[in-house]
């Protein structure tokens, strides 16, 4: 019987990659808002956001919420990311995919993958952000309880 070998660079990018999903769900559902702005209806959208990468992201909107066509593909949208309750950074996305998700049968929600207009001078702000998430994930560690910490 051949003995398996385990490729611990694949198997420690693998855990990286798990361990920023889940600070990024952390960070993006509780510390960052993420809205649309519809410019012809002059109105802000609530969305979801899902999941962010150097490319693009990907939010989530009620389905009710499309009735209007707002978001269709290859649409380019304005994205807000609120840091602080009346602070922003604002991205130019192209819409690349919309697909709805499911529960018991009915259409929960609409998940929209976009991709980022990198030339926009807001973007350089937004890709250090993004380099923040992948290098936290790398670099930090769980607090187990072992250490003291003293403060002044």
């Amino acid at each position: 019987m051949a003995k398996k070998v385990i490729d611990f660079n694949e198997e420690r990018k693998r855990k990286v990659e798990q361990k920023r999903r889940n600070i990024e769900r952390v960070v993006l559902n509780d510390i960052m808002g993420c809205y649309s702005v519809v410019d012809k209806a002059g109105t802000n959208y609530p969305l979801k956001l899902i999941d962010i990468s150097h490319n693009g992201c990907l939010v989530e909107i009620p389905a009710s919420d499309n009735k209007n066509h707002f978001f269709e593909v290859d649409k380019e949208i304005t994205l807000r990311f609120y840091f602080t309750e009346s602070t922003f950074l604002s991205v130019i996305a192209d819409i690349k995919h919309m697909a709805p998700t499911q529960e018991l049968g009915q259409q929960k929600a609409l998940r929209i993958g976009c991709e980022f207009d990198k030339t926009q001078p807001s973007f350089v702000a937004m890709e250090k952000f993004i380099e923040f998430l992948y290098k936290f994930a790398e670099f930090s560690s769980n607090d187990t309880g072992d250490s003291k910490v003293y403060f002044l």
